[in-house]
């Protein structure tokens, strides 16, 4: 699932808003409303940050929360996401055949916050 932010988003499901919700909360770098969050989905909350695509540009079409985390330089809600996902998660390619640790790595290198995010992301890959 793809939400376009910036979009108005008037009539979506609720699965759909909530996907909106969540690329939100990770843009504003809100780490306690996105725990919240992904608390409510109990046993699933791996499955759940891990399945979420959003989109707020050509560059990050069908990019996942962590590459959306990466490309805001949200540092608290990267690092979250990187200690809740598993290495395959982390090393799952998104539609443009890119993992987020390449794509973070090859768009991302003046931005101190990201390049602390693909840091992370890297030990966190390699350990």
């Amino acid at each position: 699932m793809v939400i376009l932010l910036g979009l108005p988003n008037a009539g979506l499901a609720a699965k759909d808003q909530n996907t909106v919700n969540l690329c939100a909360l990770v843009i504003n770098d809100d780490v306690r409303a996105l725990k919240r969050a992904a608390r409510k989905a109990k046993n699933k909350k791996a499955k759940l940050l891990a399945s979420i695509e959003c989109s707020s540009n050509y560059l990050f079409q069908g990019g996942g929360l962590l590459r959306l985390a990466i490309a805001r330089g949200s540092y608290h809600s990267g690092l979250y996401l990187i200690k809740s996902l598993n290495r395959r998660d982390l090393s799952k390619k998104d539609i443009d055949g890119m993992t987020p640790l390449q794509w973070g790595t090859y768009y991302y290198q003046d931005n101190a916050a990201s390049e602390a995010i693909v840091r992370q992301l890297r030990q966190a890959i390699n350990n």
